[in-house]
This record gives structure tokens, C-alpha cells and sequence, in this order.
């Protein structure tokens, strides 16, 4: 998997129909974590008992920022009303940029873009003025 352009949901979607949220992220997590000396600590944790690796890791080749967007997803899929009750809105990325975009205008702050393999960052530069 090379990003979430080329994600395919459906096995996302059968497992949170299947297990729930709870149950698809923790078995997400389990697989994608390493079992090394190095992280055993983590799947040794009580939360993970339960969880079981799945064949494929379908978490591989995607950035943070992606698999956040994915947990968004999740929670949406398994209860859309549940974002909004829990004052949870999700800004899209155009108007993120624009918003941005137009905050260097704002005095007394210098708004600088940053795009780095199709991630956008923002870093805010305070002027001493």
C-alpha cells in the first residue's frame, strides 16, 4: 500500500461491522506494532489481550496523519452521530489550507505552509514586533 489514495475500506469496514471499534483498532494496532523486545511492553498491556493480528497489516505505508484519518473514519462509520454530540468536526484539507493561506494577512504572526509528501503542516512564526 503505497498511501490513502489507494486504501481499500471494505476490510476496515467488515471488521468494525464485525468487532466494533474497539476491537478493529486494537487488532490494527497489534498487528502493526512491531513484536520486538523493543515494543513487547506495549502488546503485553492488559488492552491487548485480546487482540489478534491480522493476516495483512493494512496500516503499512500510510503516515500518521493517514491513519488518523482512518480512526476519524472508523468512528464516523460506526456511529456518525457520535462526532457531532461529542463536538468533534473534521476541517477538510482545502479549507485548512485556505484558512492558512489567508492568516498571513492577521498582524502579528507570519503563517508559513509547509507540503511534504502530500502532508500539510503548519508552523506559526510570532513577530517580536
Amino acid at each position: 500500500m503505497t498511501g490513502i489514495v489507494d486504501f481499500n475500506s471494505k476490510v476496515l469496514e467488515e471488521s468494525l461491522s464485525d468487532l466494533g471499534i474497539k476491537g478493529t483498532w486494537l487488532n490494527l494496532l497489534a498487528t502493526h506494532i512491531p513484536d520486538t523486545p523493543e515494543f513487547g511492553y506495549i502488546l503485553e498491556n492488559k488492552f491487548f489481550k485480546s487482540a489478534k493480528r491480522a493476516k495483512v497489516d493494512i496500516l503499512t505505508g500510510l503516515s500518521i496523519g493517514e491513519i488518523g484519518v482512518l480512526y476519524e473514519y472508523s468512528v464516523t462509520f460506526c456511529d456518525r452521530d457520535s462526532r457531532k454530540s461529542n463536538g468533534q468536526f473534521f476541517t477538510p484539507d482545502d479549507v485548512a489550507i485556505y484558512m492558512a493561506e489567508q492568516s498571513k494577512n492577521f498582524g502579528g504572526c507570519v503563517v508559513r505552509s509547509l507540503f511534504r509528501n502530500r502532508q500539510f503542516n503548519l508552523a506559526l512564526d510570532f513577530d517580536s514586533r
